[in-house]
Formats: C-alpha cells, structure tokens, sequence
C-alpha cells in the first residue's frame, strides 16, 4: 500500500537516524498500517515500537490493550502504554479532548527525533472537510489533514494512508487474515463524524463514486492556497510585526481588510493561538481601530490580545497566571548573586561587578530588600535624568506595559529606593561607569526568554 515515493522517505528518514513508532490502537487502520510498517522495517533492518494510549473511556479499554499486547507479541514490535485520563466539562468535546491528551501522550513518551505513524485514511480526510465546511472554516481548516506534520522537537507525524480507502484497509486486513478489535463508540451517531459516516457520507460516494477523491483534490487546493497566504502574512510580516512579535497597528491598518485578517490569523498562528471566529475577528479590528489611549482586551482559547502603546500584545495563559502571581517582598543578602524575576518573568541575577553603571555596595547597617508594592506616585531620580519623576511617569515613559508594572522589583537599602530593577539606578547610589573604573557595585543580567521562577518569593543563591 505504500507508494514508491513513501517507500523512499522512508528510507531517507532511516538514514538520517529517525526512530519509527506506531500509533496502535487496535483498530483495523492501525493495525493494517503496523504489519505494513513492521514488512518494511524487517528489510531496511530496523525496529519499530508501537505505542497504545488507554483513554479509560470504553469499558472495554482493558480487553482492546490485551489485544494489542498480544499482537504486538506475535510480531516481536516492542510496545509502550500509556494511560490517560480525560476531564470533560461543559460544552467540551469528548473527540477532541481524547485526540489531544493522546498526541499529548505520544509527543512525551517518543524520543525527540521519532517519525510517528497513524492510522488515517482516505474517509477520515472528508469526514475532516465536512466537520471543518460545518463549522464554516477557511481555507486553512478546510486543507484538513496533511500527509505530514511536524510536531514537538523533531518529531514527524505520518499519514501514510491518507490516500487509501477504508474499503481498501478492510479488504487488505481480511486477505492476509489480520486480527482487529471495533470500538463501539464508532456506532454511536451522537458523534457528528459517526452522523457522517454512517448517514451522509455513502450516499455522497453512492451518488459521485469519486466524492472522497475529489474532497482530497479540494483540500488540497485549499493548503495551496493557505500555503500563498502564509507567504503573503511573512512579507507584511516584516513591515507589521516588530521583534518582539507585537503587532503594529497603525502598519496593519494601512493594509486591506482582506490582508490585515490574514497577518492577524498568521500572527496567531506564529503564537500557537486556535484560529479566531468571526466575532473574534471583528473583536480585534475594533482594538486595533480604538483610540489610541484605550486598552481593549480580547480573549481567544485561553490567551488575551492587549493594546498599548499603538501595539497588540499577545498574553498567554502562563503570562496572565504570572500577572495574577502576588510577589511578596523580600530580604536578601548580596554576598553571593542572586535569582529573582524581571516584571515579565525573565530570570534577573543581581551580584557583584567592577564594570559598568552600577549601584554602589550597601553599608553593613543597611538592611537590603527587593519590594513589589511601591506607589506609583513615590518620586525616583533615575541615573538617566536631569530631573525627578514619579515611578507612574517615568514607566510612561519607558512604555513598561501596564499589566506588568506591578510586577516590577525594586531593590531599597532601608526604606530608599535605590533602583527600579531592569529599569533604573537612583543618581545618589550610582557607582558611574565613567568615573569609578574599579569600585565595587551591584549589577544586573537578565537572561532572554519567559522562566516564571517561582524566586521572587526568596533569595536565592547560585
């Protein structure tokens, strides 16, 4: 069943040192596609694994990992299971919470560099197309499955299959005399992809013979497509979105509607954000065309899209949980370097340097604190003014998101701010780069990317 071009990327991927692991859940796509594999693997001399994920959903859970264990035995393919449990709550698809905790499953239980093959076929490719045409999506959904998809590190995941059909995996599975196990929940037609193979779908391909083939060409042409959308998204790309991948709004509105949706949809897309719905993307034109001192929000799949500063912010979960984080403030001793966070969560480490603008030592009787909750009306000289400002302003100035300013540490000697840390040196405890080459002072590093250590609340020594 597998074509020469597929016999030969197989055989590229062997040579570059890929593992190859089934996903096996003992259905008969599956297990036509691990004596498949298992043929193949047997003449290029290499192993394969299979992997069984054990939702706990059926009551027959049990007898279908039984089942695989035995033949996987049979054919000396070295099994791993993984248990998973699924949580549904209200208005939440079962299908889709089973599908994600098991790729989920699979993606943590693979070596980083796996091609992972399942089961797809050419069926499940239009019950994909019509479940995606129902609920309206674009081109982009509408391309439905792809042969091949990239997952976490180096992982490949491959549909070998997708362009056979389930009568043809049937056919093959009773002519070489193949056990497989049916999972009833496939019977039930409260699932509307069951709805669809069972009611709509045979009688599409009893009345066009070529109905599955011809759903496959349009998802097809729907990827090409999206494939020259995304190619014009990255060319305004460069025009829309600046390095720390905010949008600039007043460039994105000098494209065309048609184009502003399209590097909205590729901005989300770059951020791992689910595509929006119609209301959502009338939600986000309408922040990106508000005043320019209005701060709108728009919440999508767990994330939120925050203006400033003439800019959309993209907040993920992790980021709005460390906002809500209360920091509590804290008593540290500099002798050793120490660990605490920026106001966006990057690892910050204060300690000792001779180069540089810098804080002068603490004399022995001074206490030394990093605080959280200083008013923003309290006046600071900063060691790049001529004049004093309130810490209100000068964030203004220095355009620190609103929804991070609280989070800003701040490191006093007594009850004297000494420094907005990331931010400021107070001009009385500056320790200038110029005139003091020598002198000991108090520096700080701050390492590139979102760590949200749990530090803030302790000194930490390294």
């Amino acid at each position: 069943m597998f074509t020469p071009k597929q016999i030969a990327q197989l055989n590229l991927y062997h040579q570059q040192g890929y593992q190859f692991v089934v996903a096996y859940s003992g259905g008969v796509d599956s297990t036509v596609l691990l004596y498949l594999l298992n043929d193949f693997c047997r003449k290029i001399n290499t192993p394969l694994t299979a992997i069984h994920i054990h939702h706990g959903i059926s009551a027959n859970a049990d007898y279908w990992l039984e089942h695989c264990k035995a033949v996987t035995a049979e054919l000396n393919v070295e099994l791993t299971t993984v248990r998973v449990s699924i949580n549904k709550g209200p208005r939440q698809s079962l299908e889709a919470l089973a599908r994600d905790a098991r790729y989920q499953a699979i993606v943590e239980h693979t070596n980083n560099k796996s091609i992972i093959f399942t089961g797809q076929h050419l069926d499940d490719q239009t019950e994909t197309f019509l479940l995606r045409l129902k609920r309206g999506s674009g081109p982009n959904g509408l391309a439905s499955m792809r042969e091949v998809r990239n997952l976490a590190g180096e992982r490949v995941l491959l549909r070998p299959l997708l362009q056979v059909s389930r009568a043809d995996i049937e056919q093959y599975a009773i002519e070489h005399k193949i056990r497989w196990i049916e999972d009833e929940s496939n019977n039930d037609q409260n699932f509307d992809r069951n709805f669809l193979r069972k009611q709509i779908i045979p009688q599409l391909n009893k009345k066009w013979p070529q109905f599955n083939q011809m759903v496959q060409r349009s998802a097809q042409l729907c990827h090409d497509y999206q494939l020259l959308a995304n190619e014009l998204a990255e060319l305004d790309s460069q025009n829309c979105i600046d390095a720390q991948g905010c949008l600039i709004v007043e460039r994105c509105l000098s494209l065309s509607e048609t184009r502003i949706n399209n590097i909205v949809r590729y901005w989300l897309d770059q951020h791992c954000i689910s595509m929006p719905s119609s209301k959502q993307m009338e939600q986000i034109r309408y922040a990106m065309q508000s005043k320019s001192d209005a701060q709108p929000i728009v919440r999508i799949a767990g994330a939120e899209l925050r203006r400033f500063n003439g800019k959309l912010y993209i907040l993920q979960q992790v980021d709005l949980e460390w906002i809500l984080h209360d920091n509590a403030d804290i008593t540290i001793e500099v002798d050793s370097p120490i660990v605490i966070n920026t106001a966006q969560g990057r690892a910050l480490t204060i300690a000792k340097v001779t180069e540089g603008n810098r804080v002068r030592l603490p004399h022995k009787d001074e206490v030394v604190s990093i605080r959280y909750k200083v008013k923003s009306s309290t006046k600071c000289s900063p060691h790049y003014r001529q004049q004093s400002r309130t810490i209100k302003k000068l964030l203004q100035e220095l355009s620190v998101e609103p929804w991070f300013r609280h989070k800003i540490p701040y490191l006093y000697y007594d009850d004297n701010c000494v420094a907005a840390l990331g931010y400021w040196i107070e001009k009385t405890y500056l320790v200038d780069e110029n005139s003091h080459s020598n002198l000991t002072g108090l520096g700080w590093f701050i390492e590139e990317g979102f760590t949200k250590h749990e530090s803030n609340s302790r000194s930490v020594s390294l």
